[in-house]
């Protein structure tokens, strides 16, 4: 009884043991959120498994009801265990910084493992049992082996990963001798391998905990280098932008002065060159716009009209008779009458928007927006008439004018040709000569009919 005691004592701490090791190793897991510390949590789990399947504890208090289980407990845990000791030695060890095949190959190896466990499930005992053995042997003497080859590369982590490696490997090895009666130390093997699991488990805590720290060290390294270049950086940053400043102030200065010669410089062109304008739209002799002022605008008001669905009309004036007042008094006369006349037919607009434009020779057009044919008519007739009572006074001479005109009022529609307007002025304008001249002619001009106006 008394044997009893002592042997569930020890068995209770240790397993007690490695449970706070798991605990300890969990909670760094839920901190760091590092894989390293969740697999070596699985792998004392699976490790304490195997152990209780060995001394007994695991089919007297959790598997004792399925006898069939309990027969491939320490096959399943064993080989899941070696499983996570070889992916725990890889991410602690990192070894695919050192050789990337060599961890390729042990995540393969630990795959391995993983698919054992689940065969050892319908392999017959007694043969998995004898093959795998040797192989679960081989799994932890690689391990073993690659930690001996860290640890002569001069990585500090791996000398004592081998050397809590090595303790449980020398048990397994004691244990297996015993079993196989070459020797007897008197010592119980489930207190040997208790033993080993329960330092081993704290050996390699202490071996994850100091590489967390390490890590934490060397960032903390890096971040103070980072934070000294840094700080070196922004003080030459600190002098660049001061000098950039300095630049930036003056070259504004100069900007601005150069800024300043070019508003007055562009103010000037924009002078001359609207100055330029108006002498390019205006005609020569008679002050009024031209024949190339007249084209431009003609299509605009064609469009504002076709845009706003308002009245245009569109005048053609004619002096009557022209030629001969050339040939009797001359051409100085001549010009004389142009600019008499386009004078009466400038003075009789009032409305900004009204143009009057020279069409050529002693051909004018007036351009009346937003106006119906009646009004339009109305202000054509007040200027013949006004023409009619006023003689031209040129170089001695007296000379009498009259005038024709044709005048043609629409709305713009999107299917009338931009030129049918100064058309059927021009057509009324001979209509108005045909007529005997010194008459007005008009015609509105509408989709179902067009009516004439005298």
């Amino acid at each position: 009884m008394e044997l009893i005691d002592r042997h569930s004592i020890i068995m209770g701490l240790s397993c007690g043991f490695i449970l706070a090791m798991v605990v300890i190793n969990l909670l760094y897991f839920g901190a760091t959120k590092k894989a390293v510390f969740g697999a070596y949590s699985g792998y004392v789990i699976f490790l304490g498994l195997s152990l209780a399947s060995i001394n007994g504890l695991g089919a007297h208090y959790l598997w004792q009801h399925s006898p069939w289980f309990g027969q491939h407990a320490l096959a399943i845990f064993s080989n899941v265990s070696v499983a996570l000791s070889i992916i725990v030695f890889d991410l602690l060890l990192d070894i695919r910084s050192y050789n990337a095949k060599r961890s390729r190959a042990l995540q393969a190896l630990s795959i391995f493992y993983v698919l054992s466990a689940s065969l050892s499930l319908i392999i017959p005992l007694p043969v998995f049992t004898s093959v795998m053995s040797a192989i679960l042997v081989m799994g932890w003497s690689l391990t073993y082996v690659l930690g001996g080859w860290l640890w002569f590369k001069g990585v500090a982590i791996a000398r004592l990963y081998t050397l809590g490696r090595s303790l449980l490997f020398i048990t397994l090895l004691v244990v297996g001798a015993q079993y196989l009666n070459l020797f007897n130390l008197g010592i119980n093997a489930s207190y040997l391998l208790a033993l080993a699991v329960a330092i081993e488990a704290l050996l390699l805590t202490l071996v994850l905990a100091f590489k967390h720290n390490q890590q934490h060290l060397d960032l903390f390294k890096i971040q103070s280098q980072q934070l000294a270049k840094t700080l070196q950086d922004k003080s030459a940053l600190d002098e660049i932008l001061t000098m950039q400043e300095r630049a930036q102030e003056e070259l504004e200065y100069k900007m601005q002065e150069r800024n300043l010669e070019l508003e007055i410089t562009l103010r000037e062109l924009s002078e001359k060159n609207h100055e330029l304008q108006e002498k390019n739209t205006l005609d020569a002799l008679t002050g009024v716009r031209n024949r190339s002022y007249f084209d431009k605008k003609y299509i605009a008001e064609i469009r504002r009209s076709r845009r706003e669905q308002t009245q245009l009309s569109i005048v053609m004036i004619d002096i009557d008779h022209f030629k001969n007042v050339n040939d009797k008094y001359g051409h100085l006369v001549g010009d004389d009458c142009i600019k008499a006349v386009a004078l009466s037919i400038k003075n009789a607009l009032k409305r900004p928007s009204d143009d009057l434009c020279r069409y050529g020779g002693e051909e004018f057009v007036l351009i009346l927006p937003s106006t119906e044919l009646s009004g339009a008519n109305t202000l054509v007739e007040n200027i013949r008439q006004t023409i009619e009572q006023t003689p031209v006074q040129s170089d001695g001479f007296t000379i009498s004018l009259t005038i024709s005109a044709g005048i043609a009022t629409a709305i713009a529609k999107p299917e009338l040709a931009e030129k049918t307007i100064l058309a059927s002025a021009d057509q009324q304008l001979y209509q108005a000569k045909n007529a005997g001249r010194n008459k007005v002619k008009g015609i509105f001009l509408s989709d179902s009919d067009e009516q004439e106006q005298d």
